[in-house]
Parts: structure tokens; sequence; C-alpha cells
């Protein structure tokens, strides 16, 4: 009987380990989700060649969603290098559904055609997000803009009604409700002022403003700064006071809820922006590099804020390059971190599992902060 007592302690213990949960505190884990295909799509493949696509924190559910790729035969699913699907991971059930394909043939490699279902389910095109998602949770919605997806309509045979509705969605605004599980087109984007700024939809940046009801604008250089009111659905450009202290272009951001502050983290550097101000301030380095142009550290994106101890945490190749900065003391601290190596890709923090999320296409880990 003592057996079977010891038994049923370490299944219940294994389970709660699939659930993402490490059993040591700073401890990096793989996660390994269950990632499941559409069920109505008997040919249906994870194609994962996009390297330039965020996930978002889906705080009303306590769910990442991560960005990555389907390609499909049968129904014309042919995204190339770029994301064209949206999975939900519940950290809880170490479960990912798919929550959403788009409803294009054509990706990085051209032949752009619009799939029959567009005509009543009209959805972005296949795309690089970069940093361009943000999700609302008084909404409960997923907005996107930008990002690269021009390659969609190259090459030969490609459908005239999908150049047009490629113009129409650059732009355009996205937003994904997940009420209605469905995308609807917002008239306006962020390129209306490129003509005065020369900007690019590449490695731009959105974010969720609570306090101002506002999402938030920047692009790769810091320069170009605008507001998009979520009552009146309207874009505004917003000038700014003083210099971006850093490029973003491949920088990644979290949100700091406590001072709300916009943070931005590429390498060892950090910055912060208050759009009250509309300034931003430069931190201190997180680390040094060793001077080898090679060094993987100086290209780490990973940074998320944790909330319950009220620090920002990055990470980089290895557990033992995990790092936490307290907003209060200036300071940075190294984490005494263990665990595999890691992957370059793009942190969130689930306030309700007290989890830091790290995911890369369908490779995903997990760490619990201990001071």
């Amino acid at each position: 009987m003592r057996w079977l007592g010891m038994l049923a302690w370490v299944v219940s213990g294994s389970a709660l380990a699939q659930e993402g949960s490490p059993a040591l505190a700073n401890t990096w884990a793989e996660a390994k989700p269950t990632f499941k295909l559409p069920k109505d799509v008997k040919d249906a493949q994870w194609t994962t060649g996009d390297g330039f696509s965020d996930n978002v924190y889906r705080s009303k559910t306590g769910t990442l969603l991560i960005r990555t790729g389907i390609d499909s035969k049968s129904v014309g699913y042919s995204p190339g290098y770029y994301s064209n699907t949206t999975v939900e991971w519940n950290l809880k059930t170490n479960q990912a559904e798919t929550v959403d394909v788009a409803n294009w043939s054509g990706g990085s490699y051209g032949h752009g055609k619009l799939l029959p279902a567009f005509k009543d389910r009209p959805t972005p095109s296949p795309r690089h997000t970069y940093d361009g998602l943000a999700y609302v949770e008084s909404e409960d919605a997923l907005y996107m803009m930008c990002g690269a997806n021009w390659k969609t309509c190259l090459g030969e045979g490609v459908d005239p009604e999908a150049k047009e509705e490629l113009k129409k969605d650059n732009a355009s605004t996205w937003k994904f409700s997940f009420v209605e599980k469905r995308w609807t087109r917002i008239d306006g984007s962020i390129r209306q002022f490129w003509d005065e700024y020369k900007s690019s939809p590449y490695e731009s940046h959105l974010r969720y403003w609570p306090e101002g009801g506002k999402l938030l604008f920047l692009n790769d250089s810091g320069r170009l700064y605008a507001e998009f009111d979520l009552k009146t659905q309207k874009w505004e450009k917003a000038e700014l006071k003083g210099k971006c202290p850093m490029t973003l272009y491949e920088a990644r951001s979290t949100w700091d809820s406590k001072r709300a502050l916009w943070v931005f983290r590429l390498g060892p550097k950090l910055c912060t922006f208050d759009p009250k101000a509309k300034e931003f301030k430069e931190l201190s380095n997180a680390y040094e590099l060793s001077g080898d142009k090679k060094d993987p550290r100086g290209g780490m994106k990973g940074i998320t804020y944790i909330s319950k101890h009220d620090v920002y945490l990055i990470n980089g190749p290895t557990a033992e390059d995990t790092w936490v900065y307290d907003p209060i003391k200036s300071a940075w601290s190294q984490v005494k971190a263990g665990g595999p190596k890691l992957v370059n890709g793009y942190l969130q923090y689930d306030a309700q599992t007290d989890l830091v999320v790290l995911s890369y296409q369908l490779t995903a880990f997990t760490f619990h902060y201990q001071p």
C-alpha cells in the first residue's frame, strides 16, 4: 500500500511538471507543449522558418499566443518563411491549440492568392510580425499592424485580387476578437505618416497602454511615434521629447505595469519609454560583451516584467545568462540559474502560475524566478 501511495505521488508530480511548472526555483525547464494542428485539415504540417514573429500574453486567460506557420496543399496554405498562424498555449494543461490560420495562399515565396474562405472571413496576410502585436484585455482582442509581407504578391500567377487586398492590408490595422473568433480590418495605419518620416514596416513595435486607452507605436529607430485611440479607432502622430538612446531594430519589449513604462531590450542595452511624458530613459547595461562580434549575447531579445517581484528579467543563450533589473535600485543582478541551453526567443510572465515563459516557434521553456 505504501508503494502504491508513493507511485501516486510520483504520477501526480509528473503531471504537474507536464503542466509547465518547473520543479526547482531559478531553473529553466523545457516545456514541450503539445501543439495541435487544425482537425479539419488532414494534410496540415507545421512550417517553422519564421524567426521574426513575436509572442503575446493573453492576460484574460493566462495563455500565450505564439506565431508560427502551417502548410497544406489541400487547402492552399503556403506561408514559406512567413508566419500565417496563431496558436494558444495553455500553461496549465501544456496544450497549444490553433486559433487562426490566414486565408491566404502564398507567403515569402510569392504566388499570392486569396483562399475561398477569405470572402466571408478576411484575415491579415502572412508576414513577419516582429514586435508588432498587442493584446487588449478589456476587449479580449489581439491587434496587428505592419511587418514584412511584401513578397506574398511576387512571382507568376499572382491573383490580381490578392494584390489589391495586400494594398488594403498595408493601409490597415487588424483586430482579432476572441469573442467573435475572427479578424476585423480597420482603415488606417501608421503608413499614413511615412512620407514625412521615410520609415519602414520592418522591426516596428506595438503595445497597449491601459491607462491611456491607446495602442502605442514606435518604428525601428524610435523616431516615429504614434497613438491609436481605441474609442475612435484612429491613429494620430505624436511628438517625442528627445531621441531614443538605442536602436530598436531587432529589439523586443515588455510593459512595466507598475510605472506604465514601455521597456525595450537588445542584447545588454535597455531603455524605457514613458507615454505620458513622451520621453525615453536609458538604463545601465545588463552585462559587458566579450568584444567578439560573434558573441550571441549581443543579439538576445527576451525581456519581461515580473510584477510579483517588480523586476525586469532577461535571458541569454544559457541559463547562466539570466539577469534581473531592479527599477527601484536601478541595479542589475545575475541570477544563479540552472537548466539547458536556451533560444533567442520572446519572454512573457504569467502571474497566475508565477512563471516566466520563453518561446520561439514550437520550442518553449518555463522559469520560476525566486530572489
